[in-house]
């Protein structure tokens, strides 16, 4: 497997899917997913959004977490445990660890922003989560090196890494991006499994400075990482990048991490 400075997850929620209101004030669905000290914080905060907040930063943690230990542990939502703050006025490309961070969409209408930790066992995961009326965007990295550092310190990092990320509504045309290889689109199983990787490769073109028809966005066998993990080749050839994919109703979202001193020619 190809060495990545930091495996990254991400997770997005249509916050006006049926279910969510549900969930939201269903107690044996909070109990299930919530750890004691996340309750206490949501008690804090207005309304039920935050809870897919903290959803959606799980998700992404455990997308992060299966890369970074080899094979995907057991989801227990409340095993990962989350501490969010508002993120004000933070810098967001250092709090994850990266030296450079590139936001390329986030949900319309963003109400705020939150950063902080997810703790598995010994493994901390950074996150971001944007918050909008109608979605709600997570993105976690988690660095190759398993330090069991506490959840203050931050991230350590064997090479400089990049990181980008995006959200939005499926169905608008991605301008530069050639139709999927056949590898790909094997792979695909609904519109937004499209949508998602057409919008990732556009995004990686950027970062890579590559044209996209060199990208190809393939998925690892079942059993590996994560169940089936995406990964990143460049000409055929596996590249040094981690990408995260997530869709839900009509949203797609993204995370990208790379080896900020690798360019491509």
């Amino acid at each position: 497997m190809i060495q990545v400075p930091a495996w990254t997850g991400n997770d997005v929620v249509d916050l006006t899917a049926r279910r969510i209101r549900a969930l939201a004030d269903n107690p044996r669905f909070r109990k299930r997913v919530l750890a004691a000290s996340e309750e206490d914080w949501l008690a804090t905060r207005p309304g039920s959004v935050d809870l897919w907040a903290v959803w959606s930063a799980k998700e992404a943690a455990f997308k992060a977490v299966s890369k970074l230990l080899g094979s995907p542990p057991v989801f227990r939502h409340a095993a990962f445990v989350t501490e969010l703050e508002d993120a004000g006025r933070a810098d967001l490309t250092a709090f994850l660890g990266a030296v450079s961070c590139s936001v390329t969409g986030s949900p319309p209408e963003l109400a705020y922003s939150l950063v902080g930790t997810v703790r598995h066992g010994t493994d901390t995961v950074r996150v971001c989560v944007w918050v909008a009326a109608t979605a709600v965007h997570a993105v976690g990295v988690a660095n190759t090196l398993r330090s069991g550092r506490p959840a203050t310190d931050r991230l350590p990092s064997t090479r400089p890494f990049g990181l980008a990320c995006s959200c939005s509504v499926s169905g608008g045309s991605v301008s530069g991006v050639p139709v999927l290889s056949a590898r790909e689109s094997a792979l695909v199983r609904t519109p937004w499994s499209a949508s998602v990787r057409t919008s990732a490769k556009e995004g990686l073109a950027a970062v890579l400075a590559v044209d996209p028809g060199r990208i190809e966005i393939l998925s690892r066998p079942v059993g590996s990482a994560g169940g089936h993990p995406p990964y990143v080749v460049v000409d055929g050839r596996e590249a040094p990048v981690d990408v995260s994919l997530s869709h839900d109703g009509p949203w797609i979202a993204w995370s990208c991490t790379y080896d900020s001193n690798t360019t491509e020619e």
